[in-house]
């Protein structure tokens, strides 16, 4: 048959085997999935760095919990998926992940080795808590009574 299948081919693949509607009879490709170039901090080229920067951000990371599970996923993400280059779809499934996930996480590790919070919010460089009156308030109070 060939590369460019003639119709005496086609109809002689349609009587024998296959329906028309089939999706061999409009093409058959097969899919792989796409791997792309990955920015990612230059932090994470060394264990290292990456190690430090872990043990910054998860303190507790060595005893079992919560830490060291998001630690574990953070460090999956770091390897696979920026060093290795594996796609994020193949992660998510052999992980048991929902799609999306790998997305996530790794933006999440781009704002923490940025410096930013883990939400995308802006600090606001206030103490946490009810605000305490000031002085100076204070003052303004006791003038105005």
């Amino acid at each position: 048959m060939g590369n460019n299948p003639q119709l005496e081919d086609l109809s002689w693949l349609r009587s024998k085997y296959l329906d028309g509607n089939d999706r061999f009879m409009k093409g058959c490709r097969v899919a792989r999935l796409r791997v792309a170039k990955r920015k990612f901090p230059e932090l994470f080229l060394k264990d290292a760095a990456t190690a430090a920067f872990l043990r910054m951000r998860f303190p507790l990371m060595n005893l079992p919990g919560r830490d060291k599970d998001q630690a574990l996923r953070w460090l999956v993400v770091i390897h696979r998926h920026w060093r290795g280059s594996e796609a994020a779809q193949t992660i998510e499934e052999e992980k048991g992940w929902k799609p999306g996930t790998v997305a996530s996480l790794a933006q999440q590790i781009r704002w923490a080795a940025d410096g930013l919070r883990l939400d995308g919010r802006p600090r606001t460089g206030n103490r946490r808590g009810r605000p305490k009156k000031k002085v100076q308030d204070l003052g303004a109070e006791s003038a105005a009574d």
